[in-house]
């Protein structure tokens, strides 16, 4: 089974030997894709919606591996209590949906190794959630499909809480600068039209949330240009 690159990078993360939530499981291509590559030892497949979740369990009973992968009926990780996992994947869903996800279910998140997060949106406001409720972010990468960039974090709960990162790491993630990731450019580029796109919509107004919001697109492009200016 081939993957998309979104997902590929999604289960790079995966730790062999893992046991994995996969939550928001869809079809079930990634549990698939884990056990079929001898990568996690037991996958829980859950999704709230059970339109998706029967499509995952076709595809477990496709490839003969309902003793590997488990399908849970749930919203978010309720569905998980008292289970054993070693690492959480979220993959699909907006960065504020995720966060309420960790929130709500936080007991069981902090108990976990590691978590794999894809967000689809709010990636500054999922990275803002992580770093000031005590998870350390200890690796980021890239996926691109088409013309569009995913971004993927590896994350995990110490305890210490982080509000010191500058407004464009909480966007694109010190992770990913400090690899120097060859998709980066590509984000950058994105950013930086959306940011001056912002400038020119809000340079004939004159309000106070319009003055803000000139101040922001002036400051995230020019932290752009320097993150630009090192790789």
């Amino acid at each position: 089974m081939k993957l998309t690159n979104r997902l590929q990078a999604t289960a790079d993360f995966i730790e062999k030997g893992s046991i994995v939530a996969d939550i928001g499981t869809d079809h079930g291509y990634l549990p698939v894709y884990l056990i079929k590559n001898n990568i996690a030892k037991h996958v829980y497949a859950s999704d709230i919606n059970k339109g998706p979740l029967d499509a995952a369990v076709n595809q477990i009973r496709i490839n003969r591996m309902e003793d590997s992968i488990t399908p849970i009926l749930s919203n978010g990780l309720e569905g998980l209590q008292g289970k054993s996992i070693d690492q959480i994947a979220i993959a699909g869903m907006g960065g504020v949906l995720i966060g309420e996800i960790i929130k709500n279910n936080f007991d069981i998140v902090v108990k976990a190794q590691s978590l794999v997060l894809q967000p689809m949106t709010g990636q500054e406001e999922l990275r803002k959630y992580l770093l000031e409720n005590g998870f350390e972010i200890l690796d980021e990468n890239l996926a691109k499909e088409q013309n569009r960039i995913y971004q993927i974090i590896l994350a995990r709960h110490t305890g210490l809480k982080n509000n010191s990162w500058k407004p464009i790491e909480y966007h694109i993630g010190k992770k990913l600068i400090e690899k120097k990731h060859p998709l980066l450019i590509f984000l950058l580029s994105k950013l930086e039209k959306k940011w001056k796109k912002i400038l020119v919509e809000c340079s004939n107004n004159d309000s106070q949330s319009a003055v803000g919001k000139i101040r922001e697109a002036k400051q995230m492009i020019a932290e752009i240009e320097e993150v630009k200016k090192c790789l």
